[in-house]
């Protein structure tokens, strides 16, 4: 889960031949991320484990950055939507135990859903149901931070329609594992943070992983935080009720290296469960997606919450699993897994400066880009605004996100991948517009006509 616009599961892809030593593969990696932490560009924690042995770990930056608490290896992060790997474990776990099957309908848990659609379980687990998001939801934004009974977010689920017939296609939807979250406690009569201690985290050992509530119940669990000018800004807590089964943990790259081990070394499923969970279609596994880098293939999650960012892969071909936790991000996530990656993999490397240029705009150009814009191609529309000399933008059903001055018309909000590029007003109708760039797609949004 997470509360910005248009963010999408690309991952590593580079290719190279391997050129750094193994012995200065790690003190590269260590002052990747001194950096990042000196330029203020990233703050959170790194795990690499090989055939079951940590190999690498690092934390740098703060739990607590106003209060100045040091993050360490036990600090917990919450993990976003990498929760809905253990959803997809107990899910195939109650499979195997005969007490749930892959073709149930939805109708058979949720009776008092009027005009329920046909979807299976298969289908909220493979994202292929139909089911519109609820995240993506224009109201979303109004009540992400308030307490939310399973019944009030089954209400706010029912009255979407269905985005396509189930089954047709994939589309990713956290409604799918919120509903498969409920699910599971309907089946154990247990709470979801209850069944993942008992089935994951305590046989495991997982000492660090758990359903998390409000910041400040749980020691030693970081923040998140988003940069505002020179300082690192609180980023906002979503309640712990909404999320549930779709992005509900906490955890540390530890546990996450050691969980995503023991699940694909056959110690939570069976073959035949881990076999389904990993069976792509147009590219939505069952809980896990697979993820390129140079010839290798990585199986896993990424995952997104408040300012939170995380992933967490395996690699089949070298028993390595690896897993990175942020909670705070200037800089784009990906970048910053390319470079642990090349430096893990010894491919050609050269740490980034991290460096911005110095853009200062006047009070003209400062009045020229506010106002609402709107997209003939996206079912949105995009709200920027200036404060204290820096813009800020907003789509509909999103939270604010800042943008970062690149040149007089270029700005980027680089945690998300996106570069705004304001063009002159049209000559016809004098009206301003900029296009959105993310993921190579080019999205042109007019400013709306004042009243």
């Amino acid at each position: 889960m997470r509360k910005i616009l248009l963010l999408s599961f690309v991952f590593l892809c580079y290719i190279g031949k391997p050129v750094i030593a193994q012995d200065t593969r790690f003190q590269l990696a260590d002052s990747l991320f001194n950096l990042a932490q000196k330029k203020q560009r990233a703050m959170g924690s790194v795990c690499i484990r090989k055939n079951g042995k940590i190999e690498y770990q690092r934390s740098f930056g703060w739990a607590e950055a106003l209060a100045r608490v040091r993050s360490n290896d036990s600090t917990a992060y919450r993990i976003g939507s990498i929760s809905k790997v253990f959803t997809s474990v107990i899910i195939h776990q109650l499979i195997e135990e005969k007490k749930l099957k892959l073709d149930q309908k939805l109708g058979e848990f949720f009776p008092d859903w009027k005009n329920v659609p046909q979807v299976t379980i298969a289908q909220l687990l493979n994202h292929s149901s139909g089911l519109h998001n609820i995240t993506d939801d224009s109201v979303y934004a109004t009540y992400y931070t308030s307490f939310q009974t399973h019944d009030e977010m089954l209400e706010r689920i029912t009255k979407n329609p269905l985005d396509f017939p189930p089954g047709s296609k994939h589309s990713y939807s956290n409604t799918n594992y919120v509903l498969l979250g409920y699910i599971i406690e309907q089946l154990s009569g247990d709470d979801y943070g209850t069944q993942v201690k008992k089935r994951i985290a305590k046989p495991l050992g997982l000492r660090r992983t758990y359903a998390f509530r409000s910041l400040g119940t749980q020691p030693n669990e970081a923040r998140s935080y988003e940069r505002s000018g020179n300082e690192w800004k609180d980023a906002g807590e979503t309640d712990w009720s909404i999320p549930h089964g779709a992005g509900a943990l906490a955890s540390t790259p530890a546990d996450l290296t050691l969980f995503i081990h023991q699940l694909m070394t056959g110690k939570l499923v069976k073959d035949e469960s881990l076999a389904n969970m990993k069976k792509l279609n147009d590219g939505y596994g069952s809980g896990l997606f697979q993820f390129p880098f140079n010839n290798k293939k990585a199986w896993g999650h990424n995952g997104g919450i408040d300012g939170f960012s995380s992933m967490m892969v395996w690699m089949p071909e070298d028993s390595v699993s690896i897993a990175c936790v942020f909670n705070g991000l200037d800089t784009e996530m990906n970048d910053l897994l390319i470079g642990l990656f090349s430096i893990y993999y010894n491919y050609p490397y050269k740490i980034p400066d991290f460096s911005r240029p110095d853009v200062v705009l006047t009070s003209d150009e400062l009045m020229l880009y506010p106002g609402t814009y709107s997209c003939k191609d996206l079912p949105l529309k995009i709200s920027i605004r200036e404060e204290s000399g820096k813009f800020y933008a907003q789509a509909t059903g999103q939270s604010e996100f800042p943008l970062t001055a690149f040149s007089k018309v270029e700005f980027r909000f680089e945690l998300a991948g996106i570069t705004i590029l304001f063009k002159p007003a049209d000559p016809l109708n004098e009206r301003q517009y900029f296009s959105l760039i993310q993921v190579g797609k080019i999205y042109d949004f007019v400013k709306d006509v004042e009243e």
